[in-house]
């Protein structure tokens, strides 16, 4: 049978060209990570990033114009990279790669080459790879701050922008934000946390899947209005290679690092092409993060996602790719707000913060700091001479009541991002007051206060407080400028 052996050498040869082939383009023959959504042409593979690091990236469509993912630090495409895929069935070509040192990427133990310059870096071969002149861009969380990065550096390349859930525009704004999201956990919680973060790095390898998804629900659920809807993600956030897993948090840390005491906004107002912020309605990250990247990039507009928390691709997918698809189509979603120098604060709804920051006793039925925004608004709750453990400090000492009573409301402050110059009003409650308790107080207070603009005030003698050794309780309001 001549004719069929002949048949079988071509096709044998057919499909060794085609494995050649597809190992020289970098594709994989593996099964997909993730199939296909709706049946999208989709491939992987694997491309060399900056300094030949192998890095792995996906790509959804053949068709439409090219945008490139980047996910956030730490998380991989797991985490919203998977669920942007809608937008390649409405006809665009969804481009992505896993950041190097962790996930599916290569391992990299060495900061110095886990520096945001390197990303940016991996970024530009990602594009000389797959040919793209022109492209649009979606950074989420810390692939904000990349996406940022390479706009400035290669601006030629990029059309337009998405910064989802931005990453903090300062440092200082992220250590507010890392107070905040911390007070809302109780130190048990905080506890767990840690010690899941250091199981994972010592545990069996085949205990670090799960513990991986523990650490997740727990570092998480801050960031969506209901944790069921973790399951609309349509890959397991963990469901990677256990070294990937191991070094995640070290990748996450060592790029922070690389920037910082950082401030993006000088970068921002470099920024010419349109770019779209999105946040969610109802996130507990401060809506003042997003609104100053809307303020400092020169043509930005700001759409809040109702329902929504921080990671709004995974509250409401549809609204969020709608928003996008409407954007890289060349027009403003609905609802997005166009403001000369920012959003103004008629267009971003009020948002209330409740903080119980470290340092300050656990309290029974009412929050230390409440905030409000968009015009920052900080209430105080009454303070008084309690240590962090609950004990009063200072018995029947009156100057040492009040010294303690200022420094517990300085701590307050200071978790809502407030000064003791924020204040404009202070009450206080004195037990049993007499004439000659006036000037101590008031000189402990001259230590606080700006003399030259001191907060309105009102002294009361009440006849008892919460504890019988109570002698004084300072409540306060701040307006943050």
């Amino acid at each position: 049978m001549p004719f069929v052996r002949t048949i079988g050498r071509w096709m044998i040869t057919s499909l060794v060209l085609t494995v050649v082939c597809l190992h020289l383009q970098g594709q994989t023959t593996e099964p997909l990570t993730v199939s296909p959504y709706h049946n999208l042409p989709t491939t992987e593979g694997y491309f060399e990033g900056a300094g030949g690091v192998r890095l792995f990236y996906r790509v959804a469509g053949r068709q439409g114009d090219p945008i490139v993912f980047l996910h956030g630090s730490g998380g991989g495409l797991n985490i919203g990279g998977y669920d942007m895929e809608p937008l390649a069935e409405r006809g665009h070509r969804l481009l992505m790669f896993n950041e190097r040192g962790a996930e599916r990427s290569e391992i990299i133990t060495d900061a110095t080459k886990l520096r945001i310059d390197d990303l940016v870096q991996d970024v530009e071969a990602f594009r000389e790879r797959f040919g793209l002149d022109k492209f649009d861009m979606i950074g989420v969380s810390w692939g904000s701050a990349v996406a940022l990065k390479y706009i400035t550096r290669y601006p030629q390349h990029v059309s337009r922008v998405v910064f989802l859930g931005p990453i903090s525009p300062t440092f200082a704004l992220y250590q507010e934000r890392l107070k905040y999201l911390n007070s809302l956990k109780t130190e048990k919680e905080r506890e767990q946390e840690k010690q899941i973060r250091e199981k994972i790095r010592t545990a069996p390898d085949s205990e670090v899947p799960e513990l991986c998804n523990e650490l997740f629900q727990a570092s998480h659920r801050e960031y969506v209005v209901d944790t069921a809807h973790f399951k609309r993600s349509r890959q397991d956030p963990c469901a990677y290679p256990v070294a990937g897993l191991r070094n995640a948090q070290f990748v996450f840390q060592s790029g922070l690092a690389s920037l910082g005491e950082w401030d993006f906004r000088s970068d921002m107002k470099k920024v010419k092409v349109p770019a779209l912020v999105l946040e969610g309605a109802e996130t507990h990250v401060p809506l003042s993060e997003a609104r100053e990247w809307v303020k400092s990039l020169p043509d930005a507009r700001f759409l809040l996602i109702p329902d929504a928390g921080h990671a709004i691709f995974i509250d409401q997918p549809e609204a969020v790719i709608s928003a996008m698809d409407e954007f890289f189509r060349g027009n403003w979603p609905a609802g997005a707000a166009a403001q000369s120098g920012g959003t103004s604060e008629a267009d971003t709804p009020p948002q209330t913060r409740f903080l119980n920051p470290d340092g300050l006793n656990k309290p029974m039925g009412y929050t230390h700091v409440v905030v409000t925004e968009p015009r920052k608004l900080v209430y105080i709750s009454g303070q008084v001479a309690w240590d962090s453990k609950g004990e009063i400090v200072g018995k029947g000492d009156l100057r040492a009541q009040v010294t303690k009573a200022l420094e517990n409301l300085k701590l307050a402050l200071s978790a809502a991002g407030a000064t003791m110059e924020d204040l404009i009003k202070v009450n206080y409650y004195v037990v049993n007051l007499k004439p000659d308790q006036v000037p101590i107080i008031r000189e402990v207070r001259s230590k606080y206060f700006s003399a030259e603009h001191p907060p309105a005030s009102t002294l009361v003698g009440v006849t008892a407080l919460a504890r019988e050794d109570f002698m004084i309780e300072i409540e306060a309001v701040a307006v943050v400028k």
